[in-house]
């Protein structure tokens, strides 16, 4: 209940009293030693770039494929995210640009260590786009 409550302050705005509360979840989860939930970032705030599997329900779908864009990126304690490196990709370089701004304004629970919410590097993310297939 904790880190969900801790959740609900981040995306409210309100990271520093985000942190307060995963660190007190922090402390009730080690007592239990269940504390994985809080060892890796969660994705709290995403909305997917134009093309991605996520917004588009084509009319009709054997006409499409899917493609990807794999990403990196650091994940601050503050939830955001900074220094997206593109890793790997099988999409136009305009699907890979949407897929970095829609990461840049996305928002994530930090990784907490010992109750303090600590940067994450090297955060893996794929986008999974639909292209149109090409008229044989």
């Amino acid at each position: 209940t904790l880190s969900e409550l801790g959740d609900w302050y981040m995306v409210a705005g309100q990271s520093a009293k985000a942190k307060d509360i995963y660190g007190l979840a922090w402390h009730d989860l080690a007592a239990v030693q269940a504390t994985g939930q809080l060892a890796t970032p969660r994705q709290l705030v995403y909305r997917p770039p134009v093309g991605s599997v996520a917004r588009v329900h084509p009319s009709k779908p054997d006409e499409w494929e899917e493609k990807t864009a794999e990403l990196s990126f650091v994940v601050t304690p503050e939830g955001t995210v900074r220094d997206i490196r593109l890793t790997k990709s099988d999409v136009s370089d305009s699907m890979v640009k949407g897929a970095e701004l829609a990461l840049r304004k996305s928002l994530y629970a930090p990784r907490i260590e010992a109750g303090v919410a600590e940067t994450t590097e090297d955060v893996h993310f794929i986008e999974h786009f639909l292209v149109r297939k090409p008229k044989s």
